[in-house]
């Protein structure tokens, strides 16, 4: 494909460097993000079960055949049209969604859902009814996910690539093209971090809900009453200023205070909402539709952009092209209703933690990678039919399609995304693994002493020989460097406790000893400071699960602090850049 570089855009590179440099990128901006709408589409305000009374927006409706064929008409016009940093942009609201923003976003009385200012209101006003000890909870929380969650976001580059690369007939020696196969179990293991996100998140927002005092509780109630955001006190200061935190941690707590107040007032059913562009998030329709808003405070993204820029795109295709875009919707369907069931039983396990329930923590992120496991079908069909059309197009029909772009205002990012935020494009694994070419296609670890998912024996833990775990692993992509591997947990409070924080491992190591030493370099672990392995201790009743990860990295992390500063997160921030693949091992430990 050559569309990408006509000498008619080549002023658009210049201009998006000089705007990705402009000021003004707000947390409560960067948060933003519109649901594309269709009034023609049906809506019903009971959906299923634990209903919202008055919904105007349903997930009866996102699932509605109309709003899907424009929703995927438009993301195959953003991916026509766009490049792999216009791919990369996501709105932060779409990891760990369990909350129900989406729908009180999209359902506001006030109509104000989809103004940037919607996020700042919600979470000035939350942050001023918590108490200092609440906001710090939320502050922590934010301090030990904001890694993962930036991991997340790093991690969808390689599909993001390979997506790319299927639509510029870049294909390995060999290779026909996607391999299917690949591609879901590449999105499985996405969404299980996404499902060891939301556990954690969950879990954070569950105790502070648990610890609202009745007086605080009454002001809750007072704002819901309200029945609008627009209603809301939007005149508050900041109440996050004079904490000087980090631009990354601001925008986390924010969000966990717009969110938290979400799921207080929401119900199950709001959590399961999503709006239709929320699957197979790969091609650039969010950049597309939310460059506009970037940098503009108090603008209101166009609801019926979607639907309208969608129909337009498939106006412009010859009738055969256009129907191998609508037929997606027919073709995903299957993946798509088994997407709103396994969001259904996340979201109902989430709400333990409202309650104090004990919440497994396996079941959430196994039904997460079962949930990443469609929405990859899901990916893979979108960009095969896509790369289809793009090629069948003569000239004068790209000329047509970048036409469609052009009026929305479209400009090619000189860089890569971290959400909604610009960066220089990462480095990221050789993705020939993706057409079923190469290494890394199946990048596993394991134990010969446990199974996934199965019980720790004794005798690695504090209650026997404290010795470290015999590991070994398989299937690293190609580029592989150098290995890291770190054991966590999470606690009651969803606080990340860590056990063992090892790297600097060579790539010619692919397994580990029981008890190794003499490899590596050790970092420190959080039971006692000490850099040196500390084997769980399973302190109270009932199962606690512990998750060992191993990483594949392009090069060996970069660490400006000795070994025994080195944590968990100062690990993750160091590879963050350079991980080509990670795999895990769950194990559960009883006392």
């Amino acid at each position: 494909m050559s569309n990408h570089q006509e000498p008619s855009r080549a002023s658009r590179v210049a201009k998006g460097l000089a705007a990705l440099l402009l000021p003004g990128l707000s947390a409560a901006l960067l948060l933003a993000a519109g649901c594309g709408k269709d009034s023609d589409a049906v809506t019903d305000p009971t959906p299923g079960p634990d209903p919202v009374d008055d919904a105007k927006y349903t997930i009866a409706q996102t699932v509605s055949d109309e709003a899907q064929r424009n929703t995927l008409a438009f993301d195959g016009l953003a991916f026509l049209t766009g490049n792999l940093g216009s791919q990369s942009f996501l709105p932060p609201g779409k990891v760990a969604d369990y909350s129900g923003f989406q729908y009180l976003r999209d359902n506001d009385p006030t109509n104000l859902g989809h103004n940037t200012s919607f996020v700042t209101i919600i979470a000035f006003n939350m942050l001023h009814i918590l108490d200092s000890g609440q906001v710090g909870r939320l502050v922590a929380g934010a301090q030990d996910q904001v890694t993962r969650i930036n991991e997340f976001a790093y991690m969808r580059y390689p599909l993001l690539d390979g997506f790319r690369r299927e639509l510029d007939g870049d294909l390995p020696a060999g290779a026909a093209g996607l391999d299917s196969v690949a591609v879901v179990a590449y999105t499985a293991d996405l969404y299980r971090l996404d499902g060891e996100i939301s556990y954690s998140r969950a879990r954070l927002m569950g105790s502070v809900i648990r610890s609202l005092s009745t007086e605080q509780k009454a002001q809750l109630a007072a704002l819901k009453a309200l029945n609008g955001i627009g209603n809301w006190d939007a005149t508050l200061d900041d109440p996050l200023r004079d904490l000087h935190l980090d631009h990354d941690v601001n925008v986390a707590v924010m969000t966990y205070a717009s969110e938290m107040y979400a799921w207080y007032a929401g119900s199950v059913t709001a959590d399961v909402y999503f709006c239709p562009e929320r699957q197979a998030t790969y091609f650039g329709s969010f950049y597309l539709k939310d460059w506009p808003a970037m940098g503009n405070p108090n603008y209101t993204i166009n609801e019926q952009l979607t639907a309208s820029a969608g129909q337009d795109f498939l106006a412009a295709l010859p009738a055969a092209q256009a129907a191998k875009v609508t037929g997606l919707v027919d073709a995903q369907r299957s993946s798509l209703l088994e997407i709103v069931d396994r969001r259904e039983d996340i979201a109902t396990l989430l709400r333990g933690f409202m309650t104090g329930t004990d919440v497994d923590s396996l079941a959430v992120i196994e039904l997460s990678a079962r949930y990443g496991e469609l929405d990859g079908a899901i990916g893979y069909l979108c960009a095969t039919r896509f790369a289809s059309v793009a090629h069948a197009l003569d000239t004068a029909g790209l000329a047509r399609v970048e036409a469609l772009a052009d009026a929305l205002g479209y400009i090619d990012p000189a860089g890569g995304f971290l959400y909604s935020a610009p960066v220089t494009m990462p480095t990221f694994a050789d993705t020939d693994f993706l057409f079923g070419a190469g290494g890394g296609s199946s990048f596993t670890l394991s134990s010969p002493a446990v199974s996934n998912g199965g019980e720790l024996p004794v005798d690695y833990t504090c209650d026997g020989s404290s010795a470290t775990l015999p590991l070994s692993w398989s299937g690293a992509p190609d580029g592989t460097q150098s290995y890291a591997v770190v054991m966590h947990h999470i606690d009651p409070e969803g606080v990340v406790k860590w056990y063992w924080v090892l790297y600097d491992l060579p790539a010619s190591v692919t397994s580990l000893a029981q008890d190794v030493t003499g490899v590596g370099t050790l970092g420190n672990n959080s039971v006692n400071g000490s850099t040196a392995y500390a084997p769980p201790c399973s302190a109270g009743p009932g199962a606690k699960t512990y998750i060992l990860t191993v990483y594949a990295l392009s090069a060996a992390p970069e660490l400006s602090v000795a070994p025994a500063a080195v944590d968990r997160a100062a690990l993750l921030a160091a590879m963050s850049d350079r991980t080509l693949a990670s795999a895990s091992l769950s194990v559960t430990y009883t006392r």
